[in-house]
Formats: C-alpha cells, sequence, structure tokens
C-alpha cells in the first residue's frame, strides 16, 4: 500500500464499524480521504477487513506484473 497514506480522519458507520481513511498519491497527484477500510469492523461487516474502498474519482487498475498469468502458457506439456 505504497500509494496510500493514512489521514486522521475516521468515521463510524453503525453497521461496519470504526473506518480509517487514506490519501491517494500517484505520479504526484493526490487525492485526500479518498481511500477507507475498516481494520476492525464489526463482527457482522467482517468480509470487509482488509479491503479498501475508494472514491469514484479514483481509478484502480493492475500493471501488467500484477495480472494472473494465462494457466495455458504456464502449465507444461509433457
Amino acid at each position: 500500500m505504497e500509494l496510500l497514506r493514512p489521514t486522521k480522519l475516521r468515521s463510524l458507520c453503525v453497521w461496519k464499524g470504526l473506518a480509517n481513511y487514506w490519501t491517494v498519491e500517484v505520479d504526484g497527484v493526490r487525492a485526500k480521504n479518498a481511500a477507507w477500510g475498516y481494520r476492525h469492523p464489526s463482527p457482522l461487516a467482517r468480509r470487509v477487513k482488509g479491503r479498501v474502498a475508494f472514491w469514484g474519482e479514483v481509478a484502480v487498475a493492475a500493471s501488467p506484473e500484477t495480472q494472473p498469468r494465462d494457466r495455458a502458457r504456464t502449465q507444461s506439456v509433457g
């Protein structure tokens, strides 16, 4: 998460719990508090733990290095 910098902003969702926010910075372009997540969500929202959400102004795309490989090309031919 080297592109995310923690901020002091917090918000409370009665269902998910306390949200932490990050500023997104890429190539000198900064979007303050544009990402958020729940480090310790409530038991009912446990599936959001470890996930980060982004405001609409942030586009997230995988780089070619992180894209899944084509299984057909990586399997051994025997």
